[in-house]
């Protein structure tokens, strides 16, 4: 009987300690994931879709890896082919342009290149040309005659090749080529889905005019709640002044100083996104520091797959306009400081040339060159990016419609 006791008590006493063990495990494993979860960074100022390790790890990647030809535009008329020597009169285009063939992205090694640039300018050509059709007509004959002198269109079916096209009347031109349009980057100023704009294929880049300086202490200047630099003919609009009155500015035309002066003057900036000046609108008031609210249900906006827009915009859809009022209101305090912070962040990736004509890194040309390398990236999983070597192929013309 007392060895039988001793049993007994010997076996409770490995199940107290078991349990006393468990329950130390327990806290301490609580303690220690609340110290690392008290030590984790606010992501709330993390700008970047993945993080700024990542984003700055790839830029770098792609400043060794990207390699560009661009079509020799000799032979060619001027009058739709882009020419470094007859500057189209679009800034968006010329100075994208301008930037490429001044950057050590260009090779003139076209087996060394990823992309392919097609150098048409349809700025250019509808200076003269005013005809829907004949630009199509134009574009088709160009296209086509660089997939039988070149063999680099036929590897990929153009799925590397890249077109300039800033309207949604040019992404429209586009779609009497198929091919051209549904595998080739064309490079937007909106993306007008009702065109054509097809997302994460195309991109689409910031455009705005000289950036003006955000003032010191900005956000003590920022006296007024919103901004709104459009005509109101809208239902959203009409709501808005109901709901505000005089508390939300309109402003329909005003001289570019005095428009600055209202982006610099506002905590938001309310951007429609139903026009081609939407992507403007919204570039100008990233660059004067104030919060762009973007009111759109579907919108591809610039550099998407690299910066969260929600960290430092408010994207409002369709079915919320009207309660917009109570939207940007509840943004105030600490929400708003953190958008403002992170807009700060986000400005030079906005940024187009410096003052002496020359790019910076991360500004908004480095940013279009990274778009398109991630979209190269995406094609060479899919082993589209290879060479791969395949028999002459002839674009097929569609008949077009009236633009």
């Amino acid at each position: 009987m007392p060895f039988q006791s001793l049993r007994i008590n010997v076996k409770w006493a490995v199940v107290v300690l078991i349990v006393i063990v468990a329950i130390f495990a327990a806290a301490f494993s609580y303690f220690h994931a609340r110290k690392l979860h008290d030590h984790k960074p606010n992501n709330d100022f993390d700008v970047y879709v993945s993080s700024p390790e990542v984003f700055r790890r790839n830029y770098e990647k792609m400043k060794k890896e990207l390699k560009i030809y661009v079509y020799p535009s000799a032979g060619y008329d001027n009058d739709y082919v882009y020419s470094v020597t007859t500057a189209s009169g679009y800034t968006a285009e010329d100075e994208f342009f301008k930037n490429l063939m001044n950057s050590s992205f260009v090779t003139s090694d076209p087996e060394q290149a990823r992309l392919f640039i097609i150098p048409f300018s349809f700025h250019t050509m509808r200076r003269k040309i005013k005809s829907n059709k004949q630009v199509k007509s134009l574009l088709g004959t160009y296209v086509d005659d660089l997939i039988y002198k070149f063999p680099y269109w036929n590897r990929t079916a153009g799925s590397n090749h890249v077109l300039f096209a800033c309207f949604g009347a040019d992404i429209n031109a586009t779609q009497v080529i198929p091919v051209l349009a549904q595998n080739s980057i064309r490079i937007a100023c909106m993306s007008n889905y009702s065109a054509g704009f097809t997302s994460h294929k195309d991109i689409t880049i910031p455009t705005a005019l000289k950036p003006f300086p955000v003032r010191e202490n900005a956000t003590e200047n920022r006296t007024r709640i919103a901004y709104w630099f459009g005509v109101c003919n809208t239902s959203t609009c009409k709501t808005l002044v109901k709901l505000w009155g005089a508390n939300l500015v309109f402003d329909a035309k005003s001289a570019l100083d005095v428009f600055v002066e209202k982006l610099q003057s506002s905590k938001f900036c309310i951007c429609p996104s139903r026009s081609e000046n939407s992507n403007r609108l919204i570039t100008m008031s990233i660059l004067n520091g104030c919060v762009p609210v973007i009111l759109e249900d579907r919108i591809d906006l610039p550099f998407d797959d690299i910066l969260d827009w929600r960290k430092f915009s408010v994207i409002v859809t369709g079915v919320d306009a009207y309660r917009l009022k109570e939207i940007l209101e509840a943004k105030s305090g600490v929400a708003y400081q953190i958008l403002y912070t992170n807009l700060v962040k986000v400005q030079k990736h906005f940024y187009s040339l410096r003052d002496d004509g020359s790019t910076v890194e991360y500004d908004a040309f480095h940013m279009t060159m990274y778009e398109l390398w991630l979209r190269c990236q995406n094609q060479r999983s899919k082993h589209w990016c290879s060479s791969i070597d395949g028999a002459v192929q002839k674009i097929i013309l569609v008949d077009a419609t009236p633009l």
